[in-house]
């Protein structure tokens, strides 16, 4: 059964103490990172929270200061917010304790897998706890087509 995923308001949840340490995760892991900086992966973090922090922005001549979530019109904020939905959804995926599903494709805060009937709610269940911040809204196939990235995809008899 094809199932999608939308995360609800994608960058405003994510908080950004969770973004960096996703982010310190994958530089922890690049051997290659001396290569291209002379920072470590503390400092760059460091930087990098000072830039999710710092969210100042102005309506009808008020000083506001977003107070959770990654801005969404920062430039870092679409790579830490991806980097956290790639460890979000690799603990979702593996601590699933049912069949995973037959494959996983996300882009930003949309996904679609297709799963055996009767466990999607029991999926849908899982990576709506894996993270009290991550909400989505879930999409299931009718009629051989499927709601993904605002758009309809869909399958035809031959499964192409």
């Amino acid at each position: 059964q094809g199932t999608s995923y939308d995360v609800c308001s994608l960058f405003t949840c994510i908080p950004p103490k969770g973004a960096v340490a996703a982010v310190k995760e994958f530089l922890d892991a690049d051997n290659t990172l001396g290569e291209r900086t002379s920072l470590s992966s503390e400092q760059i973090c460091q930087l990098l929270e000072l830039c999710l922090e710092c969210t100042y922005f102005t309506y009808n001549g008020q000083f506001y200061q977003q107070l959770h979530g990654c801005a969404m019109g920062s430039p870092v904020s679409p790579i830490v917010v991806n980097l956290y939905m790639e460890t979000f959804e690799k603990k979702a995926l593996s601590t699933f304790p049912d069949t995973p599903p037959s494959g996983w494709f996300r882009f930003v805060g949309d996904a679609w897998c297709g799963l055996r009937r009767g466990v999607a709610g029991r999926f849908f269940g899982r990576v709506s706890s894996v993270d009290g911040n991550v909400q989505f809204a879930r999409g299931t196939s009718h009629g051989g087509s499927l709601p993904f990235l605002d758009s309809g995809v869909a399958v035809q008899e031959d499964g192409c």
